[in-house]
C-alpha cells in the first residue's frame, strides 16, 4: 500500500505541481525544498491538489508532488528521485513535496534486533525515514549486505556521540564522529532522513543536515536489508518509511 509523505525526496520520479484544496490523508509536509534529478515539466490547468495526487498516483514512475500555487493552472516536474533539500546552489528548487512510499515496519521495540528485508535494490534517488525513539544506551541502524555493514549509524547515547563506521571484508572502517551538535537524550523521539546518492548518503537529523557519508560499497544494488538493534530502555523503531523505485 502505497503512503504519500508531504516531505521532500523521492524515489523514482517526482512531481512538482501547483494545486488547490488542502492534502488528501496520508501525506506529511517536509520542510524544506528539494532538488529533484533528471526532470521534466508537464502543464496543467485548473486542477486541484487531490487531482494532483491522483495523476501522480497513475504515473508509473511518479513518487513526488510538490505544491507551488493555490488554484488554478498547475505546472509539475516530473523527475527521476530526490538529489537535495535546501540546497542553495539548486537553480530551479520545488517547494513542499508529497513523497509516494510505505512503511514497511512499524513499533519494533529495541531490542531485540530488527532486521527488514528490502524488497527491491537501492537506487539513487531513494529516500529512507526512520523514526526513532531512543533507549538510554545505544542504538544503531545498519544497512546491510549479508553479513557486511557498509554504512552503520550509532546514536551512541550515553556519550552524546553519533558514530559512523563499515564493517567490508571483516574489517571495520575508519570512524568518523563528527557532527554540527547532539540534543538527543533517552526517551527522545528522532527523526533520520537518508537521501541515497551517486557517491553517498545524505543524512538529517529531526530536519537538519548533519553529514554526509561516502559509499564504502559502491555497489547499491547488494544491499538487500536494514538491521536495527541497541541497548537499554525505551528502544523503540516506531517506523521505516520507503519511497517506492
Amino acid at each position: 500500500m502505497y503512503i504519500l509523505w508531504l516531505f521532500l525526496l523521492t524515489s523514482p520520479p517526482l512531481v512538482s505541481a501547483s494545486c488547490s484544496l488542502s492534502p488528501p490523508t496520508l501525506m506529511r509536509k517536509f520542510p524544506g525544498r528539494v532538488t529533484g534529478r533528471t526532470c521534466d515539466d508537464v502543464s496543467w490547468s485548473n486542477i486541484t491538489r487531490a487531482q494532483c495526487v491522483m495523476h501522480c498516483l497513475s504515473r508509473q514512475e511518479c513518487t513526488l508532488v510538490s505544491i507551488e500555487c493555490e488554484a488554478g493552472p498547475c505546472r509539475f516536474s516530473v523527475c527521476q528521485g530526490v538529489e537535495d533539500i535546501d540546497d542553495a546552489n539548486s537553480t530551479s528548487p520545488l517547494s513542499e513535496a508529497y513523497l509516494i512510499g510505505s512503511d514497511i515496519k512499524k513499533n519494533w521495540t529495541v531490542p531485540p534486533v530488527l532486521m527488514v528485508l528490502l524488497p527491491s535494490t537501492v537506487v539513487v534517488g531513494q529516500v529512507f525515514r526512520f523514526l526513532l525513539n531512543l533507549p538510554t544506551t545505544y542504538m544503531s541502524l545498519k544497512v546491510a549486505i549479508g553479513a557486511q555493514a557498509p554504512f552503520l549509524l550509532t546514536f551512541n547515547v550515553s556519550s552524546s556521540r553519533i558514530i559512523r563506521n563499515t564493517f567490508l571484508n571483516n574489517s571495520w572502517g575508519d570512524k568518523e564522529e563528527e557532527i554540527p551538535y547532539y540534543d538527543f537524550p533517552a526517551n527522545s523521539e528522532v527523526e533520520v532522513i537518508y537521501i541515497v546518492r551517486s557517491q553517498d548518503y545524505k543524512v538529517y537529523v529531526n530536519s537538519v543536515f548533519f553529514f554526509t557519508f561516502q559509499h564504502r560499497e559502491p555497489d547499491l544494488t547488494l544491499i538487500n536489508r536494514f538491521e536495527t538493534y541497541g541497548r537499554g530502555d525505551f528502544g523503540i523503531m516506531k517506523s521505516l518509511f520507503v519511497s517506492t523505485w
